[in-house]
């Protein structure tokens, strides 16, 4: 293998680039800390024959920022401005039926 003739020389070394690893990686380096970052690749046996890549975490950030957390924030931010919107709507029609 490649790695018996490679030395390696970090100060830190992180597996897996999820939120904490992201996160260690950066504060380390932050401290002038030589920092190896870690993450998995996809092999084509993940792959679900379209394409497309179906566990979300292999992408750097893991799965809060990539299929959990900050996408559902996302969603619930876009459906509270679509509730509203709603409301908007729906209080301007009672208001014309009341001038009627």
């Amino acid at each position: 293998p490649v790695f018996n003739k490679t030395k390696f020389d970090y100060d830190l070394i992180i597996i897996g680039a999820g939120a904490s690893g992201m996160f260690s990686a950066g504060t380390a380096s932050g401290f002038g800390k030589k920092t190896l970052l870690i993450e998995k690749l996809p092999s084509q046996s993940d792959n679900d024959n379209s394409g497309v890549i179906s566990d979300k975490s292999y992408f750097v950030g893991g799965d809060c920022s990539n299929a959990a957390c900050v996408p559902s924030k996302a969603i619930r931010s876009v459906a509270k401005i679509a509730s509203a919107h709603h409301d908007v709507k729906d209080l301007k029609r009672r208001m014309d039926e009341n001038r009627q």
